[in-house]
């Protein structure tokens, strides 16, 4: 009896510290700037404009530029450990033609 409780005690301190690990890597970043958007003035004052921006890839690939872009979305989107285990992915590209 003495065994079955301490594989259970062993089970619940693992699970523990493995919800504890995971809470503690997938931090929102800071500052959080969902809050503060929520929380912003929402009057304009002075001149006003519109920013429009887009991700596009340039004429020419660029490796390094495609690399980075990926690196930071797996980095933002993807909680930590499942996006280690992407990031080591070497799979095959493929196309369509």
């Amino acid at each position: 009896m003495k065994i079955v409780i301490w594989i259970l005690l062993v089970l619940v301190i693992i699970s523990g510290l493995s919800y504890g690990l995971y809470k503690y890597k997938n931090q929102p970043p800071k500052p959080d700037y969902y809050e503060i958007y929520k929380t912003q003035d929402t009057k304009p004052e002075g001149k006003v404009g519109i920013f429009i921006s887009a991700l596009i890839m340039p004429e020419n690939y660029n490796h390094w530029f495609f690399h980075n872009i990926v690196i930071k979305i797996f980095k933002t989107v993807i909680p930590w450990p499942f996006n280690q285990l992407v990031i080591k992915d070497n799979g095959v590209a493929l196309f369509i033609s």
